[in-house]
């Protein structure tokens, strides 16, 4: 997995920062840069479909506690 998302030569610095936290995931445990990839996709779609339902949800959260707590409840 590491090997060919390494070999996609991205441009986008977002998709390179991903590309580079699979890699040292996968040189740290030896495996598991798929597993990475997919947990990370999912996370993102979760985010991505909140924000579209509450575009505020900045203005809902005044620290990272309460956000991490509403996100724990959707999970």
């Amino acid at each position: 997995g590491a090997r060919i998302l390494t070999a996609l030569h991205l441009e986008h610095p977002l998709a390179r920062m991903v590309v580079e936290c699979a890699w040292k995931h996968s040189a740290s445990v030896g495996d598991g840069s798929k597993t990475f990839i997919l947990l990370l996709a999912s996370c993102l779609r979760m985010i991505h479909a909140t924000a579209c339902k509450e575009p505020n949800v900045s203005q809902f959260y005044n620290s990272t506690g309460a956000a991490e707590a509403s996100a724990a409840r959707r999970l």
